[in-house]
């Protein structure tokens, strides 16, 4: 018995590949560019470090104005600064701006005093960021972190 014409003519049926190629493809593109966009971390650097204890800041051997950063019940912030206590990051570069002025006619050199920032745990990452800003537009260029007392 002979095989219908439609078989004889066709030859061996065998799967298609190139659907299984196509979607292989599309994979792998879509990996290599997932891939490329997974660079690296991105961090804030400061030049100064982190301000571990009291026995990093007598080695220091410089001046340390103290900047303690608090939440308030508003969602806002509190500055102690010294006598400087604000809520305004204008407030405190205006404030700190004078007391740059005072060292720089004291006869010390500004890049030995360094301002030292302790926000507390609660406090937002942005509204330290206004206070670091604060502190550079006032003239300071040693700024450090710290952890607050409480």
């Amino acid at each position: 018995m002979r095989a219908p014409a439609l078989l004889r003519n066709r030859g061996e049926i065998t799967p298609n590949m190139t659907p299984l190629v196509d979607v292989v493809m599309v994979i792998l593109i879509f990996l290599m560019l997932a891939g490329s966009f997974a660079g690296t971390t991105r961090f804030l650097r400061a030049k100064n470090g982190i301000v571990q204890t009291c026995a990093d800041r007598q080695r220091t051997g410089g001046i340390d104005v103290d900047v303690i950063i608090s939440p308030t019940d508003d969602g806002g912030y509190i500055i102690h600064a010294g006598k400087i206590i604000t809520e305004d990051a204008s407030v405190l570069t205006r404030e700190l701006s004078g007391e740059c002025n005072a060292f720089t006619a004291a006869g010390t050199d500004v890049k030995q005093v360094s301002v030292v920032l302790r926000p507390s745990s609660r406090v937002r990452y942005d509204q330290v960021i206004e206070v670091y800003q604060a502190a550079m537009r006032a003239g300071f260029s040693q700024i450090k972190f710290a952890r607050a007392n409480s």
